[in-house]
């Protein structure tokens, strides 16, 4: 089965962590509208910011992970 220890500090494991975060971020800062942040529509921490001036879809998201132009999803 192999020592623990190897397993946890895998490159492929780091990899995967840095994505999975990567992921969540982009989702709720740009994805996930924020009812606190609501001036009579969906706003985003991110369009907040004034980072982005949309809510973005989950596709325009994985687009960006696979380097695929959001407008040919």
């Amino acid at each position: 089965q192999g020592d623990w220890s190897s397993d946890v500090c895998s490159s492929d494991l780091v990899e995967n962590l840095a994505a999975a975060v990567s992921l969540n971020f982009m989702y709720y800062n740009f994805a996930r509208p924020d009812m606190s942040l609501a001036n009579g529509y969906p706003t985003t921490p991110a369009m907040a910011a004034g980072a982005s001036n949309h809510v973005w879809k989950v596709e325009e998201i994985v687009g960006l992970l696979n380097g695929v132009p959001s407008a040919d999803l």
